[in-house]
């Protein structure tokens, strides 16, 4: 059994999937792919393909029908760099990076990357440090501080910024056993609810509506995988805060977009009568942020009995950094995946996974469960809680164990062009998976 099948195996099994499933499942293609000292083919492969599994799963509850999944490993490594790739109209939509992020050394050797993509994040490091928006600026400014109480400062101004951690170090984190400690995706029943309706088109989630009330990148990749296998997919943007524009071309694949503003009560109630309707609720803003506006998981159960509210966040939302800010690349450094992998390349600068791997994975994996848990609603009309967390993506990555990738080639975009379609104006990475009765599209 390949390393790619092992991993997907050793997941279906996390997630709490039935073990038959799997024999219509089967892995193509080999690795390398992309360079890491990380599994991090493999953790795309599996990570894709228990989304397809539970797709199919869905689809059998609801039709009777069996039908086969193929996960191509290739395929699915560069659909972890799927933002990376999209074109609208044949050109880039822009850059996602803004330029005074990034990893910086300070005061006492240390480094501590800065995240700040949100203009009200960048708003925080820049009054902490006391500079203007200028990166050289930043970096002298860095220079002066001990890196942890950066770390904290800017933390407790209303920004993002990380430690760059050893393994050990998050390892002895008072954080870190709230973390361990958790499933790697928990899933509490809640009501129960008429049992789901029939199908209305040849698709697993034809008929079902899901609200995608999430920004960058876990919870746009969840739902827009809902999306994927036929599910009714609408976001709810708030006109007041900001999004990272370069990457929706991309995210918001299959999906409809509303604007309502909740601490209107106007647009709140319109949201409230939307979710009495909803079959999924998918929610990635801060731990707390929605429920302060009345739409936290015992308000929308309260809502929709029966719903499955599912909630993204970078640190979980239990311990002392339950709740805490955080996006891939901050949590990677935090937690020591960025000075592992500088260390298996020879670097002394921390450095990042070649993909957002935390959050493209979190994404699929809340949207298998999401939809074993829907399955489970066909049978008996249950509820969901499904909670996930970067921070505990993590620690299943680690889990994968650790390969020797780093000398192959990064691929470059025209070494994957057999892997784009294009869907209207927008080219974007083919799905990674194929279902033999319902092929994904959007």
């Amino acid at each position: 059994m390949s390393g790619a099948a092992q991993a997907l195996r050793s997941t279906w099994t996390a997630l709490g999937g039935e073990a038959g499933a799997l024999s219509f499942v089967r892995t193509v293609g080999t690795g390398p792919v992309l360079p890491s000292s990380f599994a991090v083919d493999e953790a795309a492969a599996a990570a894709t393909g228990v989304a397809a599994t539970a797709a199919a799963e869905l689809w059998y509850a609801r039709s009777g029908e069996r039908q086969d999944v193929v996960v191509d490993v290739r395929n699915a490594a560069i659909s972890f760099r799927s933002e990376r790739l999209v074109l609208v109209d044949g050109a880039r939509p822009g850059d996602p990076w803004h330029p005074v992020g990034g990893t910086y050394r300070a005061g006492d050797g240390r480094y501590v990357q800065l995240h700040v993509n949100f203009p009200h994040h960048l708003e925080a490091a820049l009054a902490v440090l006391g500079v203007p928006e200028d990166a050289e600026a930043v970096a002298r400014a860095v220079a002066a501080w001990p890196a942890q109480r950066l770390e904290e400062e800017v933390t407790a101004a209303g920004g993002c910024a990380a430690l760059a951690r050893t393994r050990a170090e998050w390892c002895a984190h008072p954080h870190f056993p709230f973390v361990a400690g958790e499933p790697l995706v928990g899933v509490e029943p809640t009501g129960t609810a008429a049992p789901l309706p029939g199908l209305t088109a040849h698709r697993p989630l034809a008929g079902l509506r899901v609200l995608d009330l999430t920004r960058v990148l876990a919870g746009p990749v969840c739902a827009r995988t809902l999306a994927g296998h036929g599910a009714d997919v609408v976001r709810v943007v708030a006109p007041h805060l900001p999004e990272v524009e370069a990457v929706l071309p991309d995210t918001a694949l299959g999906k409809r977009t509303v604007v309502l503003d909740l601490r209107d009560r106007d647009d709140a109630a319109r949201l409230r009568e939307m979710t009495a309707e909803a079959d999924v609720f998918v929610d990635s803003y801060r731990p707390g942020a929605l429920g302060a506006l009345g739409f936290g998981a015992d308000d929308v159960v309260r809502l929709r009995p029966g719903i499955v509210h599912v909630a993204i966040s970078a640190y979980g939302e239990r311990g002392p950094w339950g709740g805490r800010r955080g996006y891939d690349s901050l949590v990677q450094t935090a937690t020591g995946v960025a000075c592992e992998e500088a260390a298996a390349f020879g670097d002394e600068r921390p450095r990042h996974l070649p993909a957002q791997v935390l959050d493209h994975a979190t994404g699929h994996l809340a949207a298998a469960a999401t939809m074993l848990a829907l399955a489970r609603r066909r049978r008996d009309g249950a509820g969901a809680r499904i909670t996930c967390s970067l921070a505990r993506t993590r620690e299943w990555l680690e889990e994968l164990g650790r390969v020797d990738h780093t000398g192959v080639p990064d691929p470059r975009p025209a070494d994957v062009e057999d892997l784009l379609m294009r869907t209207g104006r927008v080219t974007h990475v083919r799905p990674p998976t194929a279902l033999s009765a319902t092929p994904v599209l959007w």
